[in-house]
Order: structure tokens, then sequence, then C-alpha cells
């Protein structure tokens, strides 16, 4: 794409997150990453979104790398911060559907039909416990609403759909209207309570693929899973940068959540010169979280199937492309 056809839009921030949004549209088709072969069934069943019901827990491990100390020892690379964090179903869901209705800048809404979790971080530390009410969406169980003991509350409207039921091998999703699952940016606002309700704090493009199914081990035992390969760029307006994550998730049918994640960063190599030069990329992990525990109903699978769209197999990593494309919007927002 010539760097001509971009100016006319470079007018001010929002023609800017346009640019980048749009350039990530095609950053998102192309990145997919799966960590084993995908194996694809000529019967394929399709996994519906499953129901939460009142009690339902989970206890999950959150891992971070610790950065090795500027003083000192080095800590080692292998140091991490470890840290637990607990969901539970309220019981106030099932005396009355609970619906939040949601209106951004532009005066849209939409009412969502959640379910209330409470978290809990740290549960057996008291100096640091901490915890919030969060809102799940009924539809594909993406995070709607929180409401934190601390600080203020925020919402995503639209949120990220980092699960589209139903799931099956081969099922794509994304913001680029060029895919049959289409949804829109997702945005994300901070004290959505003010009197006049605030542009995007952030505003998100994603891609998602179920890679294939495959077992995983969480700790005790090993349950049977699908593997979703999610891609996010965030544009925050406000600082005027973009960030890039992608997320292996981990969804078991019987335990009715995502039992592992494993969680990395793709940044451009600060050495790369010239617009024209595909900049080198590095993928670094930034932490993971595995489930523990759980105790949920029994799932209850459906009888229906459907054939498979694609029979997926291992492909190539091109994170290049979306590296150059945030490197571009960066050249070009300059040299105006």
């Amino acid at each position: 794409m010539k760097l001509a056809q971009f100016k006319g839009k470079l007018e001010d921030n929002w023609g800017l997150t346009f640019i980048v949004l749009v350039v990530t549209a095609i950053l998102v088709g192309s990145l997919v990453t799966p960590s084993f072969t995908a194996l694809a069934d000529d019967d394929e069943e399709k996994v519906e979104v499953p129901e939460w019901n009142a009690g339902d827990r989970w206890i999950f491990e959150d891992k971070m790398p610790m950065p090795a100390a500027e003083e000192g020892p080095d800590p080692g690379d292998d140091q991490v911060l470890d840290t637990l964090m607990e969901m539970v179903v309220t019981e106030e869901n099932y005396d009355d559907d609970f619906e939040i209705t949601l209106s951004g800048p532009d005066g849209e809404s939409e009412t969502y039909e959640t379910y209330k979790v409470r978290e809990t971080h740290n549960p057996d530390d008291p100096e640091e416990k901490w915890g919030a009410d969060f809102y799940y969406w009924k539809e594909n169980l993406a995070q709607i609403h929180n409401d934190p003991d601390r600080h203020v509350p925020s919402v995503y409207h639209p949120p990220i759909v980092e699960l589209d039921f139903p799931l099956y091998v081969g099922k794509e999703w994304s913001t680029d209207p060029g895919y049959d699952s289409h949804y829109e940016l997702a945005r994300f606002f901070e004290d959505p309570d003010q009197e006049d309700y605030p542009e995007p704090d952030r505003e998100y493009a994603y891609f998602g693929r179920v890679e294939g199914r495959t077992s995983k081990d969480i700790g005790y035992e090993t349950v049977e899973t699908y593997m979703v390969n999610l891609t996010v760029l965030a544009y925050d307006p406000a600082r005027d940068e973009a960030q890039l994550h992608r997320y292996e998730k981990y969804y078991s049918p019987e335990v009715k959540n995502v039992v592992h994640i494993d969680i990395y960063e793709v940044r451009r190599m600060p050495d790369d010169h010239g617009l024209g030069d595909v900049p080198d990329i590095k993928e670094e992990t930034v932490g993971n979280q595995t489930l523990l525990e759980y105790d949920v109903e029994p799932y209850e699978p459906t009888d229906e199937r459907e054939e498979s769209l694609l029979g997926v197999g291992i492909v190539l990593v091109i994170i290049g492309v979306g590296t150059a494309s945030v490197y571009i919007y960066k050249k070009v927002k300059s040299s105006l």
C-alpha cells in the first residue's frame, strides 16, 4: 500500500487509530502458531457455549517471569511471580438474569445477558487478597464489565470475543470484515460511570482460530481440550501506542472453561532501519495461567455434529506483517 494513500486520513488521532487497526486486519489474518499438529475429524463435533451454574468454581495459578534485578545478584530468568485466582459463579444469577445495558460515545447501546462471577486474587494471603465482580456474556463468555473492591469499574463494549462458540477445528473469527464470523473492533472504557461517556481508552483488533484438539495435563488429571490461537492488537489513543499479543488458550468442554493459557508478546527489535525493510521481530513469553482445581456441574454434550470446515495443519508464523504495519504507521505519522 502506498504511503500517499494514508496521508489524507492522518488528520487526527482517530484517523491514525483507523489506519493501524485496518492494517492489523491484514496482520491477524496471517498470524497462526499452533503448538501441536491439529487433528480434524471428518465428523467433527460442535462444542456449544457452556451453561455456568451457581457455585461453579475454578482456581487458577498465574505465572509471570520476573525481570532481572538491576543491582545485586542476578536472580535468574527462571524466577516467576506466582499467584492464585479463584472464580466462583454467584447465586444471584439465578434469581434474575443479570442484564447489563451499555452505550458507547456514538450513542449506540446493547444489552448483554451475563454471568456474575466473583474473582478473588491471592485468596490465601490476607495482606495481598483482593477481589472483584466480573460479568461474562452468556453468548460466548466474553468479559463485559467488572466492579472491583478497589479502583474504578470498567467495561468492554463491544467485548473481545476470545471464544466464538460453537467451537470446532478450523473455526475462525475476526474483526476483519473479510471473515464470515465478523465482529466489530472491541473497545475498553475505564470509569464508564462518568457523566459524559468517554472516548475509548483502548481499541482492539483480533483474530481467533481453533487449531485442533489435544489433551492437556492440568496437574492432577488430563482433560481433552480445543486449542484456540488468539492474536490481539491493542491501540491506546492517549499514548499513541500499539501492542501485539498472542494467546494459546486450551478450552475444555468437561471443565466448562479454559484450563491453560500461554501468553506471548510480539516486539519489533530496535536495530531495524529503513521504511522498506521488514524488521526483525521477537516473540517473548510473558506469562501463563493453569487451572489447578475445579468444581462444576457435569458437562452434558449434545449429539449435534457437522463436518469440519478445514483440515488444519501446522503453518508458518507470519508475524513480520504485523510488526511492519506498526512500524509503517509510526514512520508515516512522524513524516507529517
